[in-house]
């Protein structure tokens, strides 16, 4: 069942390690099943600026029963084996047993999707900017006035910091 999941499907046991990992992990994440299981879940997919907020909110869940993550969609990095740190979609549920608490996690590798949005912004602004540009060229009174305006929009959409032309006499 767990590897006919369209997601990562990552289980981990109250003490940290990993209780199960389904071949969607494995395609995301890069290790094999037999690799992880028994692994501290933080130290393999967790980047290491998110490692201590997820010990400390494990063993909040576990002292007091809540959890800020738990039972939602959250967007956030995780590591592939490789250390590459890429976006993901994840869902984290608590699942309580005879023997212990499970936390069955469900992670989605959203890049290309972070990659479309990121060019999405890039174009709007592109567009805004040719607008806002036709608006400059016929509100100005000098092609001074004119290039100043438009060099500092050029600025704003590449993220520059400052920006200078030149104009040969």
């Amino acid at each position: 069942i767990l590897d006919s999941a369209l997601d990562a499907v990552i289980v981990m046991g109250a003490d940290g390690k990993l209780r199960d990992w389904n071949l969607e992990a494995t395609r995301i994440f890069g290790w094999e099943r037999a690799e992880v299981l028994g692994q501290d879940m933080a130290q393999l997919i967790v980047p290491s600026q998110h490692r201590k907020a997820h010990y400390a909110g494990l063993h909040r869940y576990l002292k007091t029963g809540e959890g800020p993550l738990l039972r939602k969609r959250v967007e956030i990095t995780a590591v592939r084996r490789s250390g590459e740190e890429f976006p993901i979609e994840l869902s984290i549920s608590p699942l309580h047993r005879p023997e212990g608490v499970l936390f069955l996690g469900f992670a989605r590798d959203i890049t290309e999707r972070k990659s479309l949005e990121t060019h999405q912004a890039t174009r709007l602004r592109e567009a805004q900017l040719l607008h806002r540009l036709t608006s400059l060229a016929s509100d100005t009174a000098s092609l001074s006035d004119a290039l100043g305006l438009c060099l500092a929009s050029v600025c704003e959409l590449l993220q520059w910091p400052i920006g200078v032309a030149y104009l040969p006499d």
